[in-house]
This record gives structure tokens, sequence and C-alpha cells, in this order.
């Protein structure tokens, strides 16, 4: 079924309304649902309670999408639904998390049982090559595919999931990915056929910019439940995606390189942070107010300007890529660069941060 302009204008209208409504009300909502994010005065910025309700229209929005598609079939390839129903089955992982709290062990294993069910259902869903085209060849992971396309879904989330804990910050990276995202795959995106989950994502990307403007003011965050459900349904739309341009034979512009110049920040600052957790031998896992957001945020006073430079800084090796995405060469040298900028911007904001203090 292919939507007329009037449907889709309405059925738009209608899920903006609702997402205004659930914005204005979240304090009510989280006191009802009991889903709040309490300061610590240590690692957390914010000195009062924060509802963790910022993802409940965008899941609305999902299940409405499941329904609609219950009764006039707009999504006709298996591959989306599975997309969504995993998405789904994470939001509630987070869900419980924000409720209830889970280790760290425990939510790994969760996810994980999700993701494997997910990408076992369909070899599109399952990163078995990726192409570098650095040696103009493709790389296959064969026999390792699922435990890897598992690691990759984990190293995204966990990765996303850091940065919810700043003022419009995660939303605002999102959106970054997803115009990435709708940049990359242009063609692919409006193609006729894909009509039904095309709908679903231009739902969802305006939404997220009405949840953008009050989680900017501080009205709500995330959650695990809507930073693991964005960061997780980003990650399977992006293997479904790549894997369908190479069945193709569409290489130029969706080698390995271009899909992690999109996370190259987030998972930089990952790795650094988890590095100094090993060396001082504490929980690779645990929080603390080391990551590159946090010393901007400090360096700048917890003034919102830090988080415009964090999203020029998400946004530089994404345009350095669509700029050299015809020069092979370049790209790991551009990975490798803005890498070692991350870790020394970090280590010198640390200094300063203590000198300021």
């Amino acid at each position: 079924m292919e939507f007329s302009k009037t449907i889709f204008i309405t059925l738009l209208i209608f899920s903006c309304f609702v997402t205004i409504i659930v914005s204005i009300y979240t304090q009510q909502i989280s006191n009802y649902l009991n889903l709040k994010d309490k300061p610590d005065f240590k690692r957390k910025l914010h000195k009062k309670n924060v509802p963790l309700t910022g993802s409940i229209p965008l899941i609305l929005i999902l299940i409405f999408t499941l329904l609609l598609n219950i009764f006039f079939e707009i999504i006709t390839d298996i591959d989306y639904l599975l997309i969504l129903i995993s998405s789904l089955c994470i939001y509630f992982v987070g869900f419980i998390d924000d409720k209830f709290g889970l280790t760290p062990i425990k939510k790994i294993s969760l996810i994980s049982l999700v993701a494997i069910v997910t990408i076992v259902s369909s070899k599109d869903l399952i990163v078995s090559k990726f192409y570098i085209s650095f040696y103009d060849t493709f790389f296959y992971v064969d026999y390792f595919a699922i435990f890897f396309t598992v690691l990759c879904l984990l190293t995204l989330t966990n990765s996303f999931n850091l940065i919810d804990g700043i003022n419009g910050l995660a939303t605002g990276v999102l959106i970054i990915w997803l115009l990435s995202y709708i940049f990359m795959f242009s063609n692919y995106f409006n193609s006729s056929e894909l009509n039904g989950f095309n709908f679903f994502i231009i739902l969802l990307s305006i939404n997220l910019l009405i949840i953008f403007y009050f989680n900017f003011r501080g009205k709500f965050f995330l959650g695990d439940s809507g930073s693991l459900f964005l960061s997780y349904f980003f990650g399977l739309i992006i293997i479904k995606s790549v894997n369908t341009y190479y069945n193709q034979d569409i290489l130029v512009g969706y080698s390995a390189e271009n899909i992690f110049l999109i996370f190259l920040i987030p998972f930089s600052d990952m790795i650094r942070v988890m590095i100094l957790r090993i060396e001082k031998r504490t929980n690779p896992f645990s929080g603390d107010r080391n990551h590159f957001h946090h010393l901007m945020f400090d360096y700048f006073n917890q003034n919102n300007f830090a988080i415009i430079v964090y999203f020029l800084f998400i946004s530089l090796p994404i345009i350095l890529g669509a700029i050299f995405h015809k020069y092979y060469a370049i790209k790991p040298i551009i990975i490798i660069f803005i890498a070692i900028l991350v870790f020394l911007i970090s280590c010198k904001l640390i200094y300063l941060n203590k000198k300021i203090k």
C-alpha cells in the first residue's frame, strides 16, 4: 500500500501532536511510571530528578506502525518488520533497566539474546562481510559473523548510551546520524517498495526534532529505554541497507571506512575511557566523568555551547568522509587523525579542568 499525501500529512500531524502532549506532561507520566534519573552529585550533572520518558512518543509511533501494518501491510520486507519488533524488545530491556536497574552483564546478555534471535532470522541483518575501499576488497568474517554482528550492535548501543546525560546531546547526535543515513542511502531510501518503512523513518526523524527541543530544555532524558532502542534500531538499518547495496554490487560510498566515520567520535571516546578504567583497575563498564562530552561540558562551565562544539566534532568525520568519499587512501588517515585528536583534546581538557579546580 502506498500512502497518499493527505493520509501521510494527517498521520504526521497526529504523531507530532501526541509527541508534544507527552513531552508537556512528561513529569506526570514519570511520576505515574516512577521513571526518574536521580542525581548522584558525582558523575551526573543534574541536581534534581529528571524524567526518563523522552522515548515514549517514539515507541508509540513504532507500535502504531506495527498495528497499521497488520491491517494494511505497508511494510512488505520481513527484515524491516524484524528490525521494528526486535527494537521494541530492546526498548523494554532498557525500560526494565530504567525502572528496576540491571547489572551490566544482565543488560548485555538480554541485548545479545534479542540481537541473536533477530539476525539469525535473516542473512541481510548479519555482517558477514564488509568492503575495505583502501584495499578495494571484501573482508569476510564467515564463521564469526553472528558474534561479530552482536559485538557491533553492543558497541554501538553502549557508546551511544553513555552520552545520554547532558540535555539534548543524545537526541542531537541521533539526528545527525539519521541525516547521514538519509544522505548516504538517498536512492535506496526513496524506493517505492520501502514506502512503509520510509513512513516510519520520516515520522521518527521529525518527532525526534520535537523531542530534541524538550530534551535540550532539560524536560527529560531518553533513558536506557530510549538510547538502547534508538542506537540498536539505527545499527540494524545500517546493516540492512549496506547489505542490500552489496547484494547489488554497489560499493562506492558504502565501505567499512565510511560507516565507521559516522560512529568514530563516540566509539574512540568509549575505547579511550575503558582503557583508562582498566589502567585504574576499575570496572570498564562503570560510570565516570572522563568522557569527551563531560570534559568539554566542565571546561565550558556547563554552558550549552559545549553541546554545539560536540555536535561539530560528531559531524567532522562524517563531512570529511563525504568530501573525500572517492579518495580511498585518505579515509584511514582521517580515522587515525580524528581518533588521535579526540585523545589529545581529552588529555588537554583533563589537565585544564584540574587546573581550574
